[in-house]
């Protein structure tokens, strides 16, 4: 299998470059070969030889496996034309990525300036290609813009770092640039979703559109075909929906300065805090205090949305005996009982232990219920992960 990237067209003398086509480079006729610019993707793509005409219909995919083993293999179909020069500007982090409280992302890219990509493959006949993947899509973005860039790079098992030395061509100083530019966009919450499918029900693609053009989330809809040609195969991207080509209307800008309530109960807190255990950071919504320097299959936290406030304790990584003790706290009350402990997980062992308040929430309430928090389990969580 042999591919060129999204909006790239080969060129031969005479044919005009046409959007979206992925192709073998080492096609059997020389010829002059024209993509029919077609809106409804099941149109055949048309090939003009010097003597001949060929029309390529295409082919349904066997399962969703396929289409990421081909994006997998052809990162140029994630691509702009205008992106795409020799080596494509985006690395394959990982595939099957483990997300904190939101599952199994089927591929994590990072482009040339350190913006994480997070790929969902779903085929138009899987139901969950409609409505559903929206959700999860968001629910992608949100868990993965909750990471460090040191917490990612853990999750993946220090592929973030070859991806990014790949980028960066082993040059250590570009590499850095490139991993602090990873930890700043995680930080202000820049990521880019990525759902791609064979064809896009209409349904969906009108939901992407609406997002896109109302809200300050980077998501993308994309389809890519498969035309069989000649014991080869043809691949056509097409994006469906991009926020930088939709017009905008009424959207919010990406949050930028940190909720004073956060910032207010985090300061309040370290007033008190032993210095080990200060609460840092410079996220807009978000503060934490590790249990360790060194540690990092825990840690406690402050995270703030536009109505409530959070107080939490969370596990990094599947640890099974540390959710086991975490639930045992579910339902305690903290902060002169203004706050009761909510414990989740899966069964894959992650967990946090919780207590949200409104957003109005006198900051010396908030500060206090991370102080009780903290000493409620502490002692039990560092005997469960044995941290002397």
């Amino acid at each position: 299998m042999q591919c060129i990237g999204k909006g790239k067209f080969i060129e031969q003398p005479g044919a005009l470059p046409e959007e979206n086509l992925a192709a073998p480079r080492n096609m059997a006729s020389a010829a002059v070969r024209r993509a029919a610019r077609c809106y409804n993707l099941r149109m055949p793509i048309v090939i003009l030889g010097p003597s001949q005409k060929k029309a390529l219909s295409p082919t349904k995919y066997t399962k969703e496996k396929e289409l990421e083993t081909v994006l997998m293999s052809c990162p140029e179909l994630l691509c702009d034309d205008n992106e795409v020069s020799g080596r494509p500007p985006i690395a394959l982090v990982d595939s099957q990525v483990s997300l904190p409280e939101a599952g199994i992302l089927d591929l994590l890219y990072v482009d040339k300036d350190g913006l994480p990509i997070a790929v969902e493959v779903k085929l138009d006949c899987n139901p969950q290609a409609r409505r559903e993947v929206v959700g999860q899509a968001i629910d992608y973005l949100s868990s993965l813009t909750a990471l460090t860039v040191d917490e990612l790079d853990k999750a993946v098992k220090g592929k973030l770092e070859t991806a990014l030395r790949s980028l960066a061509d082993e040059d250590d100083s570009k590499f850095d640039e490139l991993w602090q530019a990873v930890g700043e966009k995680l930080r202000a919450g820049k990521a880019r979703l990525v759902v791609a499918l064979n064809d896009a029900p209409n349904d969906l693609e009108r939901i992407f559109r609406f997002l896109a053009r109302s809200s300050s989330l980077d998501v993308q809809l994309l389809t890519i075909q498969k035309y069989p040609s000649d014991g080869e195969l043809i691949y056509v991207s097409r994006t469906r929906v991009d926020p930088a080509s939709e017009p905008q209307t009424g959207k919010s800008p990406a949050r930028k300065e940190p909720y004073q309530e956060l910032v207010a109960a985090a300061n309040l807190y370290n007033q008190n805090a032993p210095q080990h255990l200060q609460a840092f950071g410079k996220a807009p919504d978000y503060r934490k205090v590790h249990l360790k320097v060194g540690t990092d299959c825990a840690h406690y936290g402050f995270r703030q949305n536009e109505t409530s406030i959070v107080v939490r304790l969370r596990t990094l990584e599947s640890q099974a005996s540390l959710a086991g003790v975490l639930k045992t706290f579910a339902g305690m009350t903290i902060s002169d009982g203004n706050g009761t402990l909510v414990f989740t997980g899966d069964d894959g062992g992650k967990a946090i232990l919780s207590a949200t308040f409104p957003r109005t929430t006198a900051p010396e309430t908030v500060a206090l219920a991370m102080h009780d928090l903290i000493e409620l389990t502490r002692e039990s969580v560092e005997k469960a992960l044995k941290i002397t």
